[in-house]
């Protein structure tokens, strides 16, 4: 079974991704967080699709911290910028799980079967 995933930074969605694998799924996870916070996670490098550094210098700003509210616009483009890198460069699954405004074109895609 292949599953596509793709979060912001989706906590539970990474406890997921490292127990689907551990289970003998085949994990496609996407993300703007660097690959060496995923792999922190537990993710393995074969499932980590990392966007953070095609999507400079958005995805560094959005890991700031703080309620500044210029972070909150920075965010949208970044989720916006994300759903359609993941659109396009996600491969086919037999699942595919998304969360917040990084899912909106991506699970639209019609490769997921």
């Amino acid at each position: 079974m292949r599953v596509v995933i793709a979060t912001s930074t989706g906590f539970h969605l990474r406890h997921l991704a490292v127990e689907l694998e551990r289970c003998g799924w085949e994990v496609e996870f996407h993300s703007y967080l660097p690959r060496w916070k995923l792999r922190g996670y537990g993710l393995s490098d074969g499932s980590i699709r990392s966007h953070f550094k095609s999507l400079l210098p958005l995805s560094g700003l959005a890991l700031l911290r703080g309620g500044a509210r210029w972070l909150l616009p920075v965010r949208e483009a970044l989720f916006a910028r994300i759903d359609r890198r993941i659109a396009a460069t996600m491969g086919p699954a037999d699942a595919f799980i998304g969360l917040s405004a990084v899912a909106v074109d991506s699970a639209d895609r019609k490769s997921v079967v």
